[in-house]
């Protein structure tokens, strides 16, 4: 368990900005502009983590492939990043509400860990590489624990 304490701290999600549930008192909020999609990290942990990558949809219309990732870096303990990347009709019906979405990251041992869009925590092996290459295993997350060991969201959290 206390390997896992860390990384248990760290979660991302996704809103629209033209959802209800959007945060408009913030500098960032533009009236008028075209609605994107509002990618955040959280690390609520006493430690810093690395290598942190956001896997999200990439918007209808881009012809570079069903998925794509945001890579964010670095986050010093007790923080949040938030970035925001086009949106599209459909990413804007996806996140009408704040939604979980899968983050690959390193925690202060060296432990990489994969959260995914059910809000899992799983540390990363070559089994779950393997069992999560297809597209679609990180696209819709509700299908990405059928092939983890366990088979349902949040077995591996117990």
């Amino acid at each position: 368990m206390e390997r896992r304490r860390q990384a248990s701290f760290v979660t991302a999600w996704a809103v629209s900005t033209d959802s209800e549930h959007y945060d408009r008192s913030g500098l960032n909020f533009g009236v008028g502009q075209a609605p994107k999609i509002e990618y955040a990290v959280l690390n609520n942990s006493d430690g810093p983590i690395s290598d942190v990558v956001l896997f999200v949809p990439v918007p209808t219309g881009r012809e570079t492939g069903p998925r794509g990732n945001l890579n964010v870096g670095f986050l010093a303990p007790q923080s949040e990043r938030k970035v925001k990347e086009p949106s599209s009709p459909d990413l804007r019906l996806q996140f009408s509400v704040p939604n979980p979405i899968p983050i690959f990251f390193t925690d202060t041992q060296g432990i990489v860990w994969f959260r995914d869009g059910q809000g899992a925590l799983y540390e990363w092996s070559d089994d779950i590489n393997a069992r999560l290459s297809e597209p679609s295993a990180i696209v819709e997350p509700a299908e990405a624990t059928r092939w983890i060991p366990g088979g349902t969201p949040g077995a591996a959290d117990a």
